[in-house]
């Protein structure tokens, strides 16, 4: 009797082990897949568009190598803003982690192109997806589309297109420290926004050059805007 007491305590014991492990991979998971919008800005590194394809038609589509349980792809960076020229070669290394999601088609909304969220990984010009697939959005002008819905229904009520999307991007997403090199010096040239613009922060030499048709042209002396980090 005093075994048959013990065979049955070890069983519920075994029982309440797994179920927890269960429970914990469970959310776990759950917090993967039910990541924000602002809980991606956080967690990321970066954020770029990328493409499947290359800016040449002999270009050949980007497809997956898989390393152990991780796939690899070289994507093509569409440079949309100086920061990026500064910080992404014109290919990049992204590794999807269990399975090759960039290359799934999406019947409803196919597209070689993408906007993804990333965090560095140790290997140089290398990243991951952040937060797995559910850190893809689709792109196809004008429309957009992440591969999460949770993600999808809260994009959608914070930009109306693709271009309210890579304004947000370019203006208001910070890089991490760790996208620059401890022995970088970057920094990067832009005008101040139209609303705010001023001839008169330019060279005195440029006003005058461009109020005397008989004179010449002397080049803009740009302003330098501190480099757009965390």
């Amino acid at each position: 009797m005093k075994h048959k007491k013990i065979i049955v305590f070890l069983i519920v014991l075994i029982f309440l082990v797994t179920c927890s492990t269960a429970i914990l991979i469970s959310q776990k998971s759950l917090g993967k897949v039910n990541l924000t919008f602002n809980e991606l800005i956080e967690e990321s590194d970066c954020c770029v568009f990328v493409s499947l394809f290359g800016p040449f038609a002999y270009d050949e589509e980007a497809i997956s190598k898989k390393v152990g349980n991780n796939y690899y792809i070289d994507m093509w960076v569409v440079h949309s803003s100086e920061r990026d020229w500064n910080f992404f070669l014109e290919r990049i290394t992204i590794i999807q982690e269990d399975e090759p999601f960039l290359e799934t088609v999406d019947p409803e909304f196919s597209s070689s192109m993408y906007l993804l969220f990333l965090t560095k990984a140790d290997e140089e010009n290398t990243y991951y997806v952040t937060g797995g697939k559910n850190g893809v959005i689709r792109i196809s002008n004008p429309f957009f589309k992440a591969k999460n819905d949770n993600l999808n229904s809260e994009l959608q009520e914070k930009f109306k297109d693709t271009e309210a999307l890579e304004n947000w991007l370019e203006n208001n997403y910070k890089f991490s420290y760790d996208m620059i090199p401890d022995d970088s010096t970057w920094e990067y040239t832009t005008f101040p926004p139209d609303t705010t613009f001023s001839w008169d922060i330019l060279s005195p030499s440029y006003t005058e050059s461009n109020t005397n048709t008989n004179t010449t042209e002397t080049p803009i002396e740009s302003t330098t805007a501190p480099a757009d980090n965390n």
